[in-house]
């Protein structure tokens, strides 16, 4: 099938077409965007417990920690997915 370049069901050739890999489903940015509300929640009633607490920077510290997971986690799915470009650039 990889000499036709054609996939069969869900899955689709990968940037290189050398192999197939499943497509996933829905896209849906849940654990870190849960992760991201919840810490905001949490800033917001510190902030209005400790009125002295900056928001902002604190909300800069959560968001940067969770910027890092997804820069790690992008890296990993792309080389697990065989996008040798985006691997390479990541």
């Amino acid at each position: 099938m990889l000499k036709a370049q054609v996939c069969m069901g869900n899955d689709a050739l990968n940037f290189d077409k050398t192999k197939c890999i499943p497509q996933p489903g829905p896209l849906v940015p849940a654990p870190l965007l849960i992760i991201a509300l919840i810490g905001t929640v949490v800033i917001s009633w510190d902030k209005k417990k400790h009125p002295r607490s900056r928001f902002f920077s604190n909300m800069i510290s959560l968001l940067g920690i969770l910027e890092t997971v997804g820069l790690v986690l992008l890296v990993a799915y792309t080389e697990q997915y065989g996008i040798k470009p985006s691997y390479a650039l990541s």
